[in-house]
This record gives C-alpha cells, sequence and structure tokens, in this order.
C-alpha cells in the first residue's frame, strides 16, 4: 500500500511523498518553517514557501506570481486540460478581473445562503439511506454526494436530473484527487456534460430560472452575451474547486479529536460554524498552490528567475505559531482566525460562502440526526493528488439519535 501511494504522490517533496507523511505532513512543515522558510527544491525544480507571511506574499504579488501555469496531468485528454487552461483560478488580470466581475454578486453570501433549506433537504435524503445501517464511509456516502449535489443545485440543475450530475462530478472528483486511467471515462463525461449543458442553457434563454446557469445565459461581458462555451467553463469551475467533500472529512476527524464536541455542537450553529473554520485551518484542504514567476525576483534574500514554478503552502502557512497561537492544537472556539483554507488575494475561492454552507448543513444534520458518531482512521489512505489533503474514504459508526 504504502509504495502504491508514494507513487502516486511523484510530484511531492521528498519530504511528504509517503503515506504517512501525506497523512501527516505537519511536522515536516513544521521543521520547514522554522529552518528553511523559503526552499528551493532541486528535484522537482520548485521553490517552496511555507511561513504565513511568505505565503500571503506571494499570493498578493499576483504581478510578479502568475496562476497561468500549464495544467499537467494524465488522468485527462489535451482536449479537457485546453478547456480548464481558461478557467478563472488559472488566469490573471485583465481575464481574471473580467471573469470575477461577472460572479462575484451571484456568490454574495446572503444569496448562497439561500439555499440552506434545500442543502439540508439534500443531507437528510442522504441521511436516510445510511440510518438503518449504524455505519457508512463519510466520503463516498455522504460528502462527496452532499457537495455534487449542492453544486447542482446552484447551478439551478433541475432536481430530476441530480443522480447524473452526481455521477459526473464523482469522476471529476477522482481526476482533481490524484487517480489515474480516467482519460476514456473523463472524454465521455465531458462530452455528456457539453451536450447536457448546451441544451440546458438553450432552455434558461427562453425560459429563465434559478441559478447559476440562467443568470450567466442571460448576462452580458463586455456588452455581448455571454457565450455557451464560457457558461460550461464557469460550470466546471465549479465542479473542480468544490472542496467541500474535503472539509467535511478533515472537519470530523479533527472533531474526533474531541468526541465531546459532537454532541455539544449538534444544537449550536454559532460554534458549529466557528468548528468549522477551525477545521479548516487544521487540515486544510487545499494544501498548496501553483504559481509561476513572471520576472527575475528577489523574495526573501533568494533569487527567483522567471520562469519558475512557486508553491506557497496553505497547509504550512495556517500552523505559523507567528500567526496562530498553539498552531497544533484544535481550538473549536478559535478567534481571530485569519486561516488561508480558502486562499488569499484576487484569487481567493470565489465559491468560500457555498463550502461554508455545504459544511455547515452537512454537519449540523448529522450531528443532530446521529450520536456516539466515532471515527475508525486506524487504516486511512490519502488522496492521490499532492495538494490535496484529504483521504479517500473515512468510515464512521453512529446510533440514531432519540
Amino acid at each position: 500500500m504504502a509504495s502504491e501511494v508514494t507513487e502516486q504522490y511523484e510530484g511531492a517533496p521528498s519530504g511528504i511523498s509517503t503515506r504517512e507523511r501525506q497523512l501527516n505532513p505537519h511536522p515536516w512543515f513544521a521543521e520547514m518553517r522554522e529552518e528553511h522558510p523559503v526552499r528551493w527544491d532541486p528535484e522537482r525544480e520548485t521553490w517552496d514557501v511555507f511561513t504565513y507571511d511568505a505565503v500571503t506574499d506571494v499570493l498578493r504579488n499576483h504581478e510578479v506570481f502568475s496562476s497561468e501555469t500549464e495544467i499537467e496531468s494524465d488522468a485527462v485528454d489535451t482536449a479537457a486540460r485546453e478547456f480548464l487552461q481558461g478557467i478563472l483560478f488559472n488566469v490573471d488580470p485583465p481575464e481574471h478581473t473580467r471573469q470575477r466581475e461577472l460572479l462575484q454578486d451571484f456568490f454574495r453570501r446572503d444569496n448562497i445562503w439561500e439555499l440552506q433549506p434545500e442543502g439540508e433537504a439534500i443531507a437528510d435524503d442522504l441521511l436516510d439511506d445510511v440510518e438503518d445501517d449504524g455505519h457508512m464511509d463519510l466520503v463516498e456516502d455522504f460528502s462527496q454526494p452532499m457537495t455534487n449535489r449542492m453544486i447542482a443545485t446552484m447551478l439551478g440543475i433541475p432536481r430530476e436530473d441530480h443522480d447524473k450530475f452526481d455521477e459526473w462530478g464523482h469522476v471529476i472528483y477522482q481526476v482533481v484527487n490524484g487517480q489515474e486511467n480516467l482519460k476514456q471515462p473523463t472524454a465521455k463525461i465531458g462530452q455528456e456534460m457539453v451536450t447536457y449543458m448546451t441544451d440546458l442553457i438553450a432552455e434558461r434563454r427562453e425560459d429563465p430560472g434559478d441559478g447559476l446557469v440562467s443568470m450567466l445565459a442571460n448576462a452580458e461581458m463586455d456588452g455581448e452575451p455571454v457565450g455557451d462555451m464560457q457558461i460550461i467553463q464557469f460550470c466546471m469551475l465549479m465542479m473542480v474547486g468544490g472542496t467541500t467533500t474535503a472539509i467535511t472529512s478533515n472537519v470530523v476527524r479533527s472533531l474526533a479529536e474531541k468526541p465531546h464536541l459532537f454532541d455539544e455542537l449538534a444544537d449550536d450553529p454559532g460554534r458549529l460554524q466557528d468548528a468549522i473554520e477551525e477545521g479548516a485551518r487544521y487540515e486544510t484542504t487545499s494544501a498548496g498552490v501553483s504559481r509561476v514567476a513572471t520576472q527575475d525576483f528577489e523574495f526573501r534574500g533568494h533569487q527567483i528567475e522567471e520562469g519558475d514554478f512557486v508553491v506557497p503552502w496553505l497547509m504550512s502557512a495556517n500552523r505559523d505559531a507567528e500567526v496562530f497561537e498553539d498552531p497544533h492544537e484544535f481550538k473549536p472556539d478559535r478567534k481571530p482566525n485569519p486561516h488561508l483554507a480558502f486562499g488569499y488575494g484576487i484569487h481567493a475561492c470565489l465559491g468560500n460562502s457555498l463550502g461554508r454552507l455545504e459544511t455547515f448543513v452537512a454537519l449540523k444534520r448529522l450531528l443532530q440526526r446521529f450520536e456516539f458518531v466515532e471515527v475508525h482512521d486506524d487504516d486511512l489512505t490519502p488522496v492521490g493528488n499532492p495538494f490535496r489533503h484529504n483521504v479517500r474514504e473515512l468510515p464512521i459508526t453512529f446510533e440514531v439519535a432519540e
């Protein structure tokens, strides 16, 4: 098992390339923050950045550290890579500004949180399916389909098509998390999605409704109607960027360190939201992001050359003792909590309100409906993407609350 996972983490720094280090990379990150806050890795030909202040410096300086990096993955074909290349998180201003301004009003927190009743209904449907079993894989049975169906709801996909959308989301989740040999299913669902979404866009232009697809289908950018492929690209952005599967499971893993919290947080929405923020910091889903230097640049005493790859490690920054008191302790009531789990700067996650809402309603209903929740984490397997901190499965047992 360990050798298989090590091979999957070929792109990871050698210090966190094993199964054990992927499950718990924090000791290595602490060592790097102390001894090499910025360092050149000759094996990967990449600069790694570990401290909070250095990471935020990289992320705010988008003119020097560009997001326009090549998408490289053996799991998808060339056409899919080219399609994703112009996606919002992979472009810089002015194109980034142009796209984000079109979307940002829709993703206001008050607008997104209007989906809470639909989110709770989705959570209840999924929990109904496992209630009598007394156990489930939190990733496969709950958090992953929860994310897919919430995104579908936000897009305005008809409820009767959610199962189809869930199947597409499952494959995309596998691709994003480093699964191999998915070129054929990825190409197939890509064709299915383009056909389906093109038809839905046409319908929404004739008969507008709720959701992002309808908004975009009737919007303009630079005085022209938003094109079908641009709308589909925005929808793919939501599916590729949807990290809530990992946030939910990582928060549950964090809560398991203090099991009494499962009962205490069930009927305390305010504390639950604080605990989610702390869980996002404590076990950060988006471990690191990629940037490329646009020019020769001196950074923290190091000479970075044009074209060099740079990885600011968000997960490491979120355990920096210069910013977070007792950073290696899960404190559900931590305030302030200026974590970077949803990014920083102009590329901070556009859908962070949706991610927070999904995680909140998922955990709220899970903790209200089930008690004596126990996490079985003796033999976990990390996902196959070194930039995504999550596990492939998370077995839990429970009893139905009286």
